[in-house]
């Protein structure tokens, strides 16, 4: 966790100055070689982020002494995904009537769980269907994503760190271990489908916590 957090400043600075660089070269060669730096910064300080996300993991920050409201994290960490550029329309999210989130745990790991969880729909979905995010009345959370269908042996894989299927996608291979581990602290089962309940193709992710506090 340490090493991780140093790391931060120095490649988000490195980064700053390829971008500055790029912005100043004439030359198609020259810049198609800092757009390529770029993006291996880029790459370097997302696999960063899941690195710290990981050592909080396996500091077993899941539990806390009194309920939250979960439902209010879960919003917050959506709109944080819909401000973003390109990503307001994919995201499509439905609170069920009455539907409530209260469970003693930590904020920050649900916000991970959650965020890995989006976040593993909108890079490995199908670009051109939505990300559909469901708080159920029963305070189960569905998120499902278009895409081709996993093998078994895939759907086992794909828990195991570093492990990323058969994709071209960006990614580190963390996102579902981070959350499968999390989920445990929280006494929440995480359970995912493929295709997605009454489809033909596509992913779910269902997280399931225990009895509301």
């Amino acid at each position: 966790a340490n090493s991780a957090h140093e790391l931060r400043t120095p490649l988000a600075g490195a980064l700053a100055q390829t971008q500055m660089l790029k912005s100043e070269l004439r030359g198609n060669d020259a810049r198609s070689r800092a757009a390529q730096i770029e993006s291996s910064l880029q790459k370097l300080i997302r696999l960063v982020e899941k690195l710290m996300q990981l050592a909080r993991a396996e500091a077993r920050i899941g539990s806390a002494d009194e309920p939250v409201d979960l439902a209010r994290i879960l919003e917050l960490v959506i709109n944080d995904f819909q401000r973003a550029a390109g990503l307001s329309r994919r995201i499509r999210y439905r609170r069920d009537q009455g539907a409530e989130l209260r469970h003693p745990v930590s904020e920050d790991a649900f916000a991970i769980t959650v965020r890995n969880l989006i976040e593993n729909a909108l890079i490995h979905g199908n670009p051109d269907e939505p990300v559909d995010i469901r708080l159920e009345a029963s305070g189960i959370i569905r998120i499902i994503n278009g895409g081709p269908v996993l093998s078994p042996a895939e759907m086992t894989s794909i828990r195991k760190r570093f492990s990323r299927g058969k994709t071209a996608s960006p990614g580190s291979g963390l996102g579902l271990s981070i959350a499968t581990e999390l989920a445990s602290q929280m006494n929440a089962t995480l359970v995912l489908h493929s295709p997605a309940p009454h489809r033909q193709t596509g992913f779910e992710a269902v997280l399931r916590f225990g009895a509301p506090q």
